[in-house]
């Protein structure tokens, strides 16, 4: 049962603050508490901002709101947690974020009755030396540019 979820966002996304509302509300009429990162923008409610460490301990689920760049971002903030993400496209083309905003209903549903799979990715870690010393190490998720 899901009872807690982290959602993470693209606040430079048109829009998105009025996109996420939606989902805020459906998530809280079904009693899960959605947690969102502190300062990042936007207009919510105290009681749901909480910093990272919080919503690597308290979710069950992320759900990123945006692109593949936003999911990119959320797996590798959250990959030591192994949390499942759930990417949700605010209309770009996404390769890894299949649920569309106007299927989120449907696709949260499946989530809260147990039907869905997940899909499990690797992940990559990346290691960048500057003459013999190591300058930048990083994990990411699909590629490393």
């Amino acid at each position: 049962m899901l009872k807690t979820a982290g959602i993470t966002l693209n606040p430079q996304k048109k829009d998105i603050f009025k996109k996420v509302l939606p989902i805020i509300d459906w998530l809280e009429k079904r009693k899960v508490e959605v947690l969102v990162l502190r300062g990042i923008g936007g207009n919510f409610p105290s009681r749901m901002l909480a910093n990272m460490e919080k919503i690597r301990e308290k979710a069950q689920l992320i759900i990123s709101l945006g692109g593949d760049g936003t999911l990119f971002r959320a797996a590798r903030d959250f990959s030591s947690y192994q949390l499942p993400i759930l990417g949700i496209n605010l209309g770009g083309l996404g390769f890894l974020t299949e649920v569309s905003i106007l299927e989120f209903e449907e696709s949260l549903e499946k989530v809260l009755v147990g039907r869905y799979k997940i899909e499990k990715r690797m992940m990559l870690q990346t290691l960048v030396y500057r003459k013999g010393k190591l300058i930048k190490s990083s994990i990411a998720l699909n590629d490393v540019v």
